[in-house]
């Protein structure tokens, strides 16, 4: 497995265990971070933060099961089913009961031992419809 495609599962890991903080060690300085499915932009490692602490909550059960990797020597693209049952408020909607169950990906490019770039590609019309619309 490349480093590569190790640091991008190793991203996965700490959102299946709902680790935060070891989300973010493993961003490089600066990092950048896209994903057409988050309710608000993020710029920070707050921002990143504020984001996971609130999916965490609102999905306790919340996982990435990952299908398929490609992965080159400066970065990996991940396909994973996401799943989870909300428990509480997300984007400032009451998922309560609703249940996510959607393909994505990420793509995941580093430099040395750190990500700078977290890219996820989401079929966001799905997940929009499953949780009831929040976007």
């Amino acid at each position: 497995m490349s480093e590569a495609a190790a640091l991008a599962r190793r991203f996965v890991a700490a959102h299946n265990a709902h680790d935060v903080s070891g989300m973010l060690a493993l961003l490089a300085e600066p990092f950048e971070y896209r994903d057409p499915a988050a309710p608000a932009s993020v710029r920070t490692r707050a921002d990143l933060a504020d984001l996971y602490t609130g999916i965490f909550g609102a999905f306790p059960d919340i996982r990435f099961d990952v299908t398929d990797v490609l992965a080159g020597d400066d970065g990996a693209f991940l396909v994973f089913r996401t799943t989870g049952t909300g428990a509480g408020v997300f984007a400032g909607k009451d998922v309560r009961g609703r249940v996510i169950d959607v393909e994505e990906a990420g793509l995941f490019r580093v430099s040395g031992d750190r990500i700078w770039l977290v890219h996820f590609f989401s079929d966001t019309l799905t997940l929009d419809r499953q949780l009831g619309g929040y976007h």
